[in-house]
């Protein structure tokens, strides 16, 4: 992240509330979250030991967005059910023509569920998606034609992100407040590959 950027991969989005039965859609995106890191012990066992953040005042020149929590039976998803045409199940083919088509990548269900990133555990996890409080990074610069759909989770493959690979979000030392490693280690690893970002690399606070 830090020597090549940040690089936009395929994720597969739940939209059930939007088609009335299992449904996902999949767009080129990064996320990112905003929450204090003195909160972020949570969000650190689901996601990695390490984190990067980066100052707020960037997050427009990054072309970031706050994610737009759509609570399923809220009188705003029946109103964009009722917005997206569609005869029988919900499409892309569909739905290109809406005028809120370009925002799909930015919608997110509130509460719903996600593959479980346990190691030993199997299947998936419920998620209360709001308290990630995500901010979202969508790939334009890869035409909507690439969306994929699926009434099932695991359709995206290597072949999908490989579409992306050159269009790496790439952030330059200003851009960055603090980069995050778990142990004394890891941080003297981090200072010497990355001279420029020494005074920046610490170790998490263990409070």
């Amino acid at each position: 992240m830090l020597r090549d950027g940040i690089w936009p991969r395929f994720s597969e989005e739940e939209f059930s509330w939007l088609n009335g039965s299992e449904f996902y859609i999949a767009f080129p995106i990064s996320s990112f979250c905003d929450i204090p890191i003195r909160a972020a012990k949570h969000h650190r066992a689901k996601y990695g030991d390490y984190a990067v953040a980066i100052h707020k005042n960037y997050a427009v020149q990054l072309n970031l967005t706050p994610v737009w929590y759509i609570v399923e039976d809220s009188f705003c998803a029946e109103d964009l059910r009722q917005r997206f045409p569609r005869k029988g199940r919900f499409t892309l083919q569909g739905a290109k023509h809406c005028d809120l088509f370009p925002f799909l990548p930015l919608m997110k269900v509130a509460v719903g569920t996600q593959p479980s990133r346990d190691k030993k555990a199997v299947g998936h996890e419920a998620m209360d998606f709001v308290e990630e409080c995500e901010w979202r990074f969508v790939c334009r610069a890869l035409s909507s034609e690439h969306w994929r759909q699926s009434y099932s989770r695991g359709f995206v493959v290597d072949s999908d992100h490989q579409k992306t690979l050159g269009m790496k979000i790439k952030l330059r030392p200003e851009m960055i407040a603090a980069v995050f490693a778990p142990t004394t280690q890891a941080v003297k690893d981090l200072r010497q590959t990355f001279p420029s970002l020494c005074s920046l690399i610490r170790r998490w606070s263990t409070h």
